[in-house]
Protein backbone atom coordinates (compact mmCIF):
# COMPACT_ATOMS: atom_id res chain seq x y z
CA UNK A 1 0.00 0.00 0.00
CA UNK A 2 1.36 2.90 -0.82
CA UNK A 3 0.83 6.91 1.29
CA UNK A 4 -0.58 10.01 0.70
CA UNK A 5 1.68 10.83 3.89
CA UNK A 6 3.04 14.58 2.96
CA UNK A 7 5.59 14.10 5.31
CA UNK A 8 7.02 10.74 3.56
CA UNK A 9 6.76 8.20 1.68
CA UNK A 10 5.12 7.59 -1.95
CA UNK A 11 2.39 9.39 -3.70
CA UNK A 12 -0.64 7.07 -4.63
CA UNK A 13 -1.28 7.41 -8.33
CA UNK A 14 -4.36 9.13 -7.49
CA UNK A 15 -2.79 11.97 -5.70
CA UNK A 16 -3.20 15.07 -7.36
CA UNK A 17 0.52 15.60 -8.05
CA UNK A 18 1.10 12.72 -9.37
CA UNK A 19 -2.07 13.74 -11.90
CA UNK A 20 -0.43 17.28 -12.30
CA UNK A 21 3.51 15.54 -13.70
CA UNK A 22 1.59 12.86 -15.76
CA UNK A 23 -0.73 15.84 -17.32
CA UNK A 24 2.08 18.12 -17.65
CA UNK A 25 5.65 15.75 -18.74
CA UNK A 26 3.38 12.23 -20.00
CA UNK A 27 2.80 11.47 -23.44
CA UNK A 28 0.31 8.32 -22.77
CA UNK A 29 -3.02 8.32 -22.19
CA UNK A 30 -5.95 10.78 -22.12
CA UNK A 31 -6.94 14.26 -21.27
CA UNK A 32 -10.55 15.79 -21.24
CA UNK A 33 -10.96 19.60 -22.67
CA UNK A 34 -10.84 20.80 -18.97
CA UNK A 35 -7.76 18.99 -18.31
CA UNK A 36 -5.76 21.07 -21.51
CA UNK A 37 -7.68 23.88 -20.50
CA UNK A 38 -5.91 23.81 -16.53
CA UNK A 39 -2.66 22.48 -18.05
CA UNK A 40 -2.46 24.89 -21.15
CA UNK A 41 -3.06 27.70 -18.56
CA UNK A 42 -0.52 26.20 -15.81
CA UNK A 43 2.40 26.27 -18.72
CA UNK A 44 1.25 29.93 -19.97
CA UNK A 45 1.15 31.19 -16.43
CA UNK A 46 4.79 29.78 -15.48
CA UNK A 47 6.61 30.55 -18.78
CA UNK A 48 5.38 34.07 -18.34
CA UNK A 49 6.81 34.15 -15.03
CA UNK A 50 9.75 32.41 -15.71
CA UNK A 51 10.24 34.84 -19.12
CA UNK A 52 9.82 37.75 -16.64
CA UNK A 53 12.43 36.41 -14.50
CA UNK A 54 15.23 35.16 -16.97
CA UNK A 55 14.77 37.89 -19.21
CA UNK A 56 13.19 40.82 -17.62
CA UNK A 57 13.33 43.08 -20.74
CA UNK A 58 11.27 40.95 -22.85
CA UNK A 59 8.19 42.84 -22.71
CA UNK A 60 10.09 46.33 -24.37
CA UNK A 61 12.30 43.89 -26.66
CA UNK A 62 15.38 44.12 -24.88
CA UNK A 63 16.54 40.98 -24.70
CA UNK A 64 19.82 40.88 -22.31
CA UNK A 65 20.34 36.85 -22.08
CA UNK A 66 20.03 35.52 -25.99
CA UNK A 67 20.14 32.04 -24.34
CA UNK A 68 17.02 32.48 -21.85
CA UNK A 69 14.46 33.33 -24.70
CA UNK A 70 15.23 29.73 -26.78
CA UNK A 71 15.87 27.75 -23.67
CA UNK A 72 12.52 28.83 -22.18
CA UNK A 73 10.69 28.21 -25.56
CA UNK A 74 12.13 24.61 -25.46
CA UNK A 75 11.57 23.92 -21.93
CA UNK A 76 8.05 24.90 -21.66
CA UNK A 77 7.20 23.35 -25.73
CA UNK A 78 8.15 19.84 -24.05
CA UNK A 79 4.85 19.86 -21.56
CA UNK A 80 2.68 21.25 -23.89
CA UNK A 81 3.69 18.80 -26.45
CA UNK A 82 2.57 16.18 -23.72
CA UNK A 83 -0.97 17.71 -23.23
CA UNK A 84 -1.73 18.32 -26.81
CA UNK A 85 -0.32 14.67 -27.50
CA UNK A 86 -3.30 13.15 -24.87
CA UNK A 87 -5.67 15.31 -26.25
CA UNK A 88 -4.95 14.32 -29.63
CA UNK A 89 -5.10 10.69 -28.10
CA UNK A 90 -9.10 11.30 -27.34
CA UNK A 91 -9.85 12.82 -30.11
CA UNK A 92 -8.38 9.56 -31.93
CA UNK A 93 -6.10 11.72 -33.96
CA UNK A 94 -2.57 10.96 -34.88
CA UNK A 95 0.09 11.93 -32.68
CA UNK A 96 2.28 13.26 -35.58
CA UNK A 97 -0.21 15.68 -35.65
CA UNK A 98 0.61 17.07 -32.39
CA UNK A 99 4.56 17.29 -33.12
CA UNK A 100 3.64 18.91 -36.29
CA UNK A 101 2.05 22.05 -34.78
CA UNK A 102 3.93 22.40 -31.82
CA UNK A 103 7.37 22.10 -32.68
CA UNK A 104 7.54 23.93 -35.83
CA UNK A 105 5.37 26.90 -33.52
CA UNK A 106 8.09 26.63 -31.05
CA UNK A 107 10.76 27.15 -33.70
CA UNK A 108 9.26 30.06 -35.13
CA UNK A 109 8.76 31.47 -31.73
CA UNK A 110 12.75 31.59 -31.09
CA UNK A 111 13.66 33.10 -34.53
CA UNK A 112 11.32 35.56 -33.87
CA UNK A 113 12.39 36.25 -30.17
CA UNK A 114 15.98 36.17 -30.77
CA UNK A 115 16.58 38.93 -33.57
CA UNK A 116 16.82 35.79 -36.63
CA UNK A 117 14.48 37.87 -38.56
CA UNK A 118 14.10 41.86 -38.99
CA UNK A 119 11.12 43.52 -37.95
CA UNK A 120 8.85 45.18 -40.34
CA UNK A 121 9.95 42.73 -43.19
CA UNK A 122 7.28 40.92 -45.25
CA UNK A 123 8.92 37.39 -43.75
CA UNK A 124 8.94 38.63 -40.35
CA UNK A 125 4.84 39.78 -40.68
CA UNK A 126 4.21 35.95 -42.51
CA UNK A 127 5.94 34.28 -39.75
CA UNK A 128 3.89 35.78 -36.99
CA UNK A 129 1.14 35.05 -38.90
CA UNK A 130 2.13 31.07 -39.71
CA UNK A 131 3.04 30.89 -35.61
CA UNK A 132 -1.18 32.11 -34.40
CA UNK A 133 -2.48 29.54 -37.65
CA UNK A 134 -0.71 26.86 -35.91
CA UNK A 135 -1.31 27.85 -32.82
CA UNK A 136 -5.37 28.15 -33.38
CA UNK A 137 -4.95 25.04 -35.83
CA UNK A 138 -3.93 23.64 -31.71
CA UNK A 139 -6.20 25.11 -29.72
CA UNK A 140 -9.67 25.26 -31.46
CA UNK A 141 -9.52 20.72 -31.57
CA UNK A 142 -7.93 20.65 -28.22
CA UNK A 143 -10.06 23.03 -26.52
CA UNK A 144 -13.36 22.45 -27.98
CA UNK A 145 -13.77 19.30 -29.52
CA UNK A 146 -15.50 16.78 -27.79
CA UNK A 147 -13.57 13.30 -27.39
CA UNK A 148 -14.01 10.08 -29.30
CA UNK A 149 -14.31 7.76 -26.49
CA UNK A 150 -14.27 8.85 -22.51
CA UNK A 151 -14.95 5.35 -21.05
CA UNK A 152 -11.58 4.75 -20.40
CA UNK A 153 -11.13 7.80 -18.67
CA UNK A 154 -13.42 6.62 -16.00
CA UNK A 155 -16.21 9.26 -16.71
CA UNK A 156 -19.54 9.20 -18.51
CA UNK A 157 -19.49 8.36 -21.71
CA UNK A 158 -20.24 11.36 -24.08
CA UNK A 159 -18.61 13.84 -22.09
CA UNK A 160 -15.41 15.20 -21.84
Amino acid sequence: MVSDNPGGGHLSENHPMQHLAHLLFGFDGKIRRSDYWIGLFIIGATSFGAMLLFEPGFLNGEIRRPLATPALTVLFAVPELAIVVKRFNDLKWPQWLAYALVVPCAAISIMLNTGMTKDGTLADTALCVLVLVLALAELIPCGFFKGRSTASMGTAAGTS
